[in-house]
């Protein structure tokens, strides 16, 4: 369940790469994953996982 979360999370985040307000995206991408079900603490542990490696690379 969390695996499929963080792997639909990244996926998503990719595809928001453009998109300049980083609000607007982390907007995008909770939204995106609230409508697949998942719930919105996981969804904020998913996104900061994913903020935290980007800024890493």
């Amino acid at each position: 369940y969390l695996k499929v979360l963080q792997k639909l999370a990244a996926a998503k985040w990719r595809t928001l790469k453009g998109e300049k307000n980083l609000f607007t995206k982390l907007a995008k991408t909770t939204d995106f994953l609230l409508q697949r079900g998942f719930e919105s603490d996981l969804i904020r542990a998913a996104i900061e996982k994913i903020r935290n490696s980007d800024s890493e690379s």
